[in-house]
């Protein structure tokens, strides 16, 4: 199976996520080992063939995944392969052809606000990952945890989202790299048009709250002039 990534996820230090686009199909795809963590090693700026905008070649997958976890496929990752990178302009028309402009056109109407946050109760919602033209300019920083955040507006309300882009950490430490934050922030605030990789994580408690929920991250920000 050959997908093209948009998804390269910030997980615990010395680990990713990855999903990408199918591009004959234009599903989303998450390639995951069951039971085991992708090391970070699999990302482009390790050595690996993982990175925006690649081409991977994934080989023999077999699905696995249970709402709202849909895309997930098993693969190995020791097998994938990089065999191309799309151009800035293919890959941009790439992501307004899967993109969406509602939240819950992508996961569904069980997706809900939980404080300023959104989730979806366990076994629930009809996918976990989509792209999302933003109804107005996101705002990008990083709060005073030492966390990266964005405010999000979509056509139904305002939210402050968790973002997980690898691009914007720090790889020794999984820190938020403060100058690639302000830098994206800066071309946001000039007006340059996004699209956002968005994705559910698998399920936790938050700290006060009462259930685990998949929460919605922010995976991926995509610019035009990027």
């Amino acid at each position: 199976m050959k997908i093209v990534i948009n998804h390269l996820t910030r997980m615990e230090r010395g680990y990713v996520c990855v999903a990408g686009i199918r591009a004959s199909t234009r599903s989303h795809i998450r390639p995951v080992t069951p039971g085991r963590r992708l090391p970070i090693t699999i990302a482009d700026a390790h050595g690996g063939p993982f990175g925006i905008r690649g081409v991977v070649e994934l080989g023999d997958v077999r699905e696995c995944g249970s709402p709202p976890l849909v895309e997930d496929v098993e693969f190995k990752h020791t097998q994938a392969e990089r065999i191309g990178r799309l151009k800035k302009s293919a890959f941009w028309d790439l992501l307004h052809d899967v993109a969406g402009v509602r939240l819950k056109d992508m996961f569904g109407d069980d997706l809900e606000q939980v404080g300023s946050n959104l989730a979806v109760p366990i076994g629930k919602g009809i996918a976990s990952l989509g792209c999302l033209v933003p109804a107005m300019g996101p705002r990008l920083w990083v709060n005073g945890w030492g966390k990266v955040r964005l405010v999000l507006d979509d056509t139904e309300g305002r939210y402050e989202l968790s973002v997980t882009d690898l691009r914007l950490h720090n790889p020794e430490d999984n820190t938020p790299n403060q100058d690639a934050v302000t830098e994206m922030q800066n071309r946001l605030r000039d007006g340059n048009s996004c699209v956002l990789s968005m994705g559910l994580t698998k399920p936790w408690t938050k700290p006060g709250d009462t259930q685990a929920r998949h929460w919605l991250q922010v995976n991926g920000i995509h610019l035009e002039d990027e």
